[in-house]
């Protein structure tokens, strides 16, 4: 979890502000992909628990819960428009498996393996086309 303070009147600061910045980690981004949330502005709302921030009073002034029932909407919202990246596959050959790793949650039905190749190098070589749709399914 990064955090960055920016003042509304400048362009960033320390940790005294109005206006915080959180840099979401790795699984917490492709927990929210994955559940298929925070697609739009429209469905992208944000609740808390009692005393997630206090004030510089130094006292007990945290901040009061946002319930669930009254979560408080986007006032922006920036979507994901970078597909995902394959990283890594494997290939079992005797249980017949192609194992994908990607960057980021993928839809397993949205996968179709005809759009797919096996080529003997990195340039191409030797190509084999998949001709039928095998079994997908998430891991």
């Amino acid at each position: 979890l990064q955090l960055r303070c920016v003042h509304e009147d400048s362009t960033e600061s320390g940790s005294d502000t109005s206006i915080v910045l959180v840099t979401l980690s790795f699984d917490d981004l492709n927990l929210i992909k994955a559940a298929e949330l925070a697609s739009s502005r429209h469905n992208t709302y944000l609740s808390a628990q009692d005393g997630f921030a206090s004030d510089l009073t130094g006292g007990n002034n945290g901040a009061g819960a946002i319930v669930s029932t009254s979560a408080v909407q986007a006032s922006s919202f920036q979507a994901d428009t970078i597909g995902p990246v394959l990283q890594s596959f494997s290939l079992d050959l005797q249980h017949s498996v192609l194992e994908m790793t990607f960057n980021e949650p993928v839809n397993a039905s949205s996968v179709d393996i005809t759009n797919m190749h096996v080529q003997s190098s990195d340039t191409g070589g030797t190509v084999i086309n998949f001709t039928t749709q095998g079994t997908v399914q998430g891991a």
